[in-house]
Formats: structure tokens, C-alpha cells, sequence
């Protein structure tokens, strides 16, 4: 929803920005009785410059932040009651669980999960980090905290 939110602003933003320089160049080469742009008013040409950027900025969103280099992964396995996928509730509480343990990663800056496997009676989240041991901890934490044992880390360089 924040996504499409910032493409919405920024795709706004960036319009009238145009639209207002649009109007200024008109006025420029096309002077009439309403509006009669003088290159004193330059200084006024910031805010739709400004507001362009802004909404090119926000249109573009996370495509304009570099890219991150992992330099560990960490394979975070869950244990299923059901056989093979586990069953449906098993599976949902699982991606809950992902989501919520994402945040977590976000929040401190540790990493971020790459996705998920279900198959032979479990579920395997594929965590990047540059720093594993602290993505551990943190990890055991949130598992501690949400009262769940059956799970296991594995952590291989990329």
C-alpha cells in the first residue's frame, strides 16, 4: 500500500510540476492579458522543478536505491506437523511468521528474506545478511519471544 501510495503522490506531484512549466514556457513564447511570464519570475520556476524531481524521486521508489551485496545467507527451517507442504493453517501461520520476522530484519537493519520453500514436512526462509551472527541473534529472539522451538539455522557464505 506505501508503494502505490508514493506512485500516486509522485505521479501527481510530477504532473502539475509539468503542467506549471508547460504554462510558464507558453507564457514565455506566447505572452497574452492573463499571464505574461518575464525571465525575472525565474527564481519561481524552482517549485515546479522541485515538485518534478520529487515525483520522478517517488515514482522510481526503491529502483533508485543501490542495490546491497550480501555477503552470508542464512537458511532458517521450520518444522511442519503436516506431511510433505504441511497443511493449510501450518502454511499461513508460516507466512505470517515470515512477514513479521521481515520486519524484524528491517528494522534493525540486519538482512532481508529473499523467500520461502515448503517441502518434505517443512518450510525453509532464505535469509541475506552482511552480518549473520547478529541475524542470528536477533532470530532467536523473535522465535523466543513468539514462543516457537521446532526450528533450525544454517548459515553458508554467498
Amino acid at each position: 500500500m506505501k508503494r502505490a501510495g508514493l506512485l500516486v503522490l509522485g505521479l501527481v506531484s510530477f504532473l502539475i510540476g509539468s503542467a506549471i512549466l508547460a504554462w510558464c514556457a507558453y507564457g514565455l513564447f506566447m505572452p497574452n492579458d492573463h499571464f505574461r511570464f518575464r525571465l525575472v519570475e525565474v527564481p519561481k520556476l524552482l517549485l515546479p522543478v522541485a515538485m518534478i524531481w520529487v515525483g520522478w524521486w517517488w515514482m522510481r521508489g526503491e529502483r533508485m536505491q543501490s542495490a546491497v551485496t550480501y555477503g552470508s545467507q542464512i537458511e532458517l527451517t521450520l518444522d511442519l506437523n503436516g506431511p510433505d507442504f504441511g497443511t493449510a493453517l501450518e502454511r499461513e501461520k508460516a507466512l505470517d511468521l515470515k512477514h513479521r520476522l521481515e520486519q524484524v530484519l528491517a528494522e534493525g537493519r540486519l538482512g532481508e528474506i529473499d523467500g520461502e520453500e515448503f517441502g518434505d514436512g517443512a518450510c525453509t526462509i532464505f535469509i541475506f545478511t552482511n552480518s549473520p551472527t547478529e541475524a542470528s541473534s536477533a532470530i532467536q529472539t523473535f522465535f523466543h519471544s513468539e514462543g516457537i522451538e521446532r526450528y533450525s539455522l544454517k548459515t553458508s557464505p554467498l
